[in-house]
Order: structure tokens, then sequence, then C-alpha cells
């Protein structure tokens, strides 16, 4: 029982930290004077950060779980008959761990790769995305639309003209201009979130266009927004689970190991 109690609190520990380290970063970016653009895979790399302990944890537990011989062992053994249950079926374990190793790294790979054509926009009010956008486009010179809520941008400029910003439609529906990126701009009122992705672009326009906006989003104001607070308490609250098991834990320890 001591070494079930024991794994149960270190889990705890290892599977709560970085993601109380992970809420604090939110809230720091959703209580910033001003919006914050980040690139979508490190996005998702801090994400993956937070939620890292359970990924190493969590995977483990649940192989064990399909073990009704190592799970009696964990809570009634201690230690050195858990590494005797272990050993008659090191190759077994070795080849589930390996798999789920190979399944949890494609898994992040598939993910970063769609993610790489994401930005996202942190604590942006909603109604300002559009705005912004245009104001980004005018400044680069480059012809863009929007339809349907997507925005669709032509290439920049390299001869010193500077064509029309916003193009108007002709009489058959087409552009006088080619527009070889496409921008959907997804907004998030209660987040005040709005995530940035691409399809079909041009690498110097996308370039430009985040180079570009994050000269403009410093002199934008962000508005009232609670998400940041929310995500301190959510964070305290883990601190304060992970000091009560912590505290639980050598109290535990000490009084099993010196019984009076």
């Amino acid at each position: 029982m001591n070494t079930a109690l024991l794994l149960i609190g270190s889990g705890c520990l290892v599977c709560l930290l970085p993601l109380a380290l992970y809420l604090l970063f939110l809230a720091s970016l959703n209580k910033r004077p001003h919006p914050t653009l980040l690139n979508g895979r490190w996005d998702l790399a801090c994400l993956l950060l937070g939620l890292s302990g359970f990924l190493l944890v969590g995977g483990p537990v649940l192989l064990s779980a399909f073990d009704s011989r190592l799970r009696a062992t964990i809570f009634e053994g201690n230690f050195g008959h858990i590494r005797q249950s272990l050993h008659p079926d090191a190759t077994l374990w070795s080849i589930l761990a390996g798999i789920y190793v190979a399944i949890l790294a494609a898994t992040i790979l598939l993910l970063m790769r769609s993610r790489g054509r994401v930005a996202v926009i942190y604590n942006l009010a909603p109604e300002d995305s559009e705005h912004v956008l245009a104001g980004v486009f005018e400044r680069l010179h480059v012809p863009w639309r929007k339809r349907s809520g997507i925005f669709e941008v032509g290439s920049l400029p390299n001869d010193g003209a500077h064509p029309t910003e916003k193009i108007p439609p002709t009489a058959s529906g087409e552009s006088p201009f080619r527009m070889n990126s496409v921008l959907e701009v997804n907004t998030f009122p209660a987040m005040c979130h709005a995530t940035l992705r691409w399809s079909d672009e041009d690498p110097e326009v996308r370039r430009a266009v985040e180079v570009e906006l994050e000269r403009t989003l410093p002199n934008i104001a962000s508005p009232p927004n609670p998400v940041g607070g929310w995500f301190i308490t959510a964070s305290v609250a883990l601190f304060l689970v992970m000091f009560v098991c912590m505290g639980f834990l050598i109290f535990w320890l000490m009084f099993t190991s010196n019984p009076p």
C-alpha cells in the first residue's frame, strides 16, 4: 500500500507540475496589455510540454492496467516485487513501450506538420482582427479581398508599384490580380483569441504579413480579458493540490518509517 501511495503521489506531481506552469504561461499571455502573435508550432509545443506529464506517465499507467498481476503487485507489494513481476515479461513490456513511444512521436510529428500553416494571436478583440489584417495588407501594398470570412492575398510588389489594396471584383466576378495565398481567420470572442490558418500560401507573403503583424500588435491595446484570471486560478489550484499531495506523502512516509 505504501508503494501504491508513493507511486500515485509522485505521478500526480509529475503530471500536474508541467500543466500548472503551462496555465501560468497562458495567463501571462492573456494579461499582457497588447496582443501577442505566436507561431502555431510553438503554440503546440507549449501545449505538449504542459501535457508532458500525462503523456509520459499516463501511457505506462494505461498499459499496466491491462496486466492484472502487475496491477495487484503495485497496490500490494513493494518496489522489489514490482521489479520481479516485470522481469519475466521484460521483452513484452519493451515492445509495448516502443510501440507507445513510436505512436506518440508520429502523432506529435503529424500535429507539428499541420500546425506549420497556423499562427495564433492572443488577447486580441475579435472585432479588431479584420481591421488589423486589412491595415497590414495596405502597408505591404499587396492586393487582397475578403470572401466569406476568408482573405485572398496577392503577391508582394517587386517593381515599386503600389497596386490597389482592396480589389473589387470585375463584372465576371474575377479579380484582375492573381490571388496566390488564402488566409482563414477564426476568432474566439470568449477567449479574445484569433487563429490564422494559411493555405496555398506564398512563403514570402506569409513571412511579410507576420513580420508586419509583429510590428503592429504592440501598438494595439488589448481588451479587458478575464481569461488570464481564470488561468491563474486554475494554476494556483493545481499547485495547492500538489502541495497537499506532497505533504501527505511526506507525512505518510515519516509515519510508516518511524512507527510509535
